[in-house]
């Protein structure tokens, strides 16, 4: 097979436009985006990690934070650009985030940790927790079902390869606190490859220790792969991070790199 990493840098790249109309600004993700923006200050510092082409999520905080978004595709960042001027953009890897320990209030990144073997999604939670701020709160989208590997090989019906690799729910908990994180919110929904309109919620809400009125949030969605209609399951949490480790960001290679201003990138 080719490389997972590959897979997705092409799919993403081949089918750009195509996957920015598919978007909609009322998506149920984005209720949770909202959710998060409140608990965070102002012109707080936010990555949209998984950024794609810019919208509606990192337009959407950029209208409040000043906002980074990273990505693997050339073609989405280069509509990113133009979608979200306000914000800089970055060609990177969640495996190797290349920014300095501490440097976002939060982080928000749907649908992408998904698209990573899941052997790598401790590095990734790892990563994450490194370069928030104390206390900064993170939204990431997990599996809410058990996938070791899947290729689709006509994504969103538009004959382009993409693939997906998660744990399921008691797994990814475990993933998350191993990561030093702390589990503030979590959201079970439902929604078809095909498309993000077909979606169930359900919450529920533990007590966090660090913040006393917030209630941060986790998605979910489920997959039947063989003989049945294409349906992935998913799963996002938001979580209260504590210090950061070490900084050992790097860029991914080949991809024009945009600047992010005014926010410090590992060397």
């Amino acid at each position: 097979m080719t490389e997972p990493v590959e897979i997705v840098r092409r799919g993403y790249d081949r089918i750009a436009e195509e996957y920015l109309r598919s978007r909609r600004a009322d998506d149920p993700d984005i209720r949770l985006v909202w959710d998060l923006s409140e608990q965070i200050t102002p012109g707080g510092r936010v990555l949209d990690a998984g950024c794609g082409a810019g919208w509606p999520i990192s337009a959407l905080l950029a209208e409040r934070f000043v906002v980074s978004g990273i990505d693997l595709t050339t073609a989405q960042l280069r509509l990113a650009t133009t979608n979200v001027p306000d914000a800089g953009f970055a060609a990177a890897d969640l495996r190797a985030l290349p920014f300095i320990d501490a440097t976002f209030a939060a982080i928000v990144s749907t649908y992408a940790l998904i698209h990573v073997p899941r052997e790598d999604h401790a590095t990734v939670l790892a990563e994450m927790r490194r370069i928030l701020q104390p206390a900064g709160l993170l939204l990431v989208t997990m599996g809410a079902s058990d996938l070791q590997d899947d290729v689709d090989d006509d994504y969103l019906g538009t004959g382009v390869a993409m693939y997906w690799s998660h744990y399921g729910r008691e797994a990814n908990l475990r993933l998350v606190e191993s990561a030093g994180l702390e589990i503030v919110r979590e959201e079970l929904s439902s929604k078809t490859r095909a498309s993000a309109a077909a979606r169930t919620c359900l919450s529920w809400r533990a007590a966090p220790k660090r913040i006393s009125d917030y209630s941060a949030t986790i998605t979910g969605i489920s997959t039947t792969l063989i003989g049945e209609p294409s349906f992935a399951e998913y799963s996002s949490t938001t979580t209260v991070a504590g210090p950061g480790g070490r900084s050992n960001g790097t860029e991914m290679s080949n991809v024009p790199r945009v600047p992010v201003p005014d926010v410090a990138i590992a060397a």
